[in-house]
């Protein structure tokens, strides 16, 4: 599986992950939910990039962590881009460790690959519950507690 998954490094800045990293948290977020994965591009991004396509796909003129395009949910094919400047500072508001943030900002990024959303209160219990798990498998603490 984790052939099928390419990382375009726009930006030199360190997300404290490698693409082997990488390329593991995908097969277990595509394990657990028990997808086959086709084909992902992960892009990591300045925030002017970010901005740009944040305002061309949801109309909204600013930066924002993490976006995702889906192709296909089964097989998940599609784009997961990552504005690595904005999610660093995130990272340091919230007291968490690089790694930690973009672990749990590509497992967020590949369950909308898959479909799952957070357009209301169920959906975003459902897709929290699933983040939750698969980032506890990897000794990563809930990011939605205090």
């Amino acid at each position: 599986m984790t052939s099928n998954c390419v990382v375009n490094r726009v930006t030199d800045s360190d997300i404290g992950l490698s693409d082997q990293d990488i390329d593991r948290l995908i097969d277990l977020v595509a394990s657990h939910q028990h997808v086959p994965v086709e084909h992902i591009e992960i892009s990591l991004v300045d925030n002017a990039e970010m901005q740009r396509l944040n305002h061309q796909f949801r109309q909204l003129d600013k930066p924002t962590n993490v976006l995702s395009f889906p192709q296909e949910t089964n097989p998940v094919f599609g784009d997961i881009i990552i504005a690595v400047p904005y999610a660093t500072q995130e990272a340091l508001s919230l007291d968490r460790s690089l790694s930690q943030h973009f672990s749990h900002l590509l497992v967020h990024g590949f369950l909308h690959l898959c479909g799952l959303d957070h357009v209301d209160e169920v959906a975003a219990d459902e897709m929290e519950t699933v983040e939750i798990h698969v980032l506890k498998q990897l000794g990563i603490p809930n990011p939605y507690e205090d």
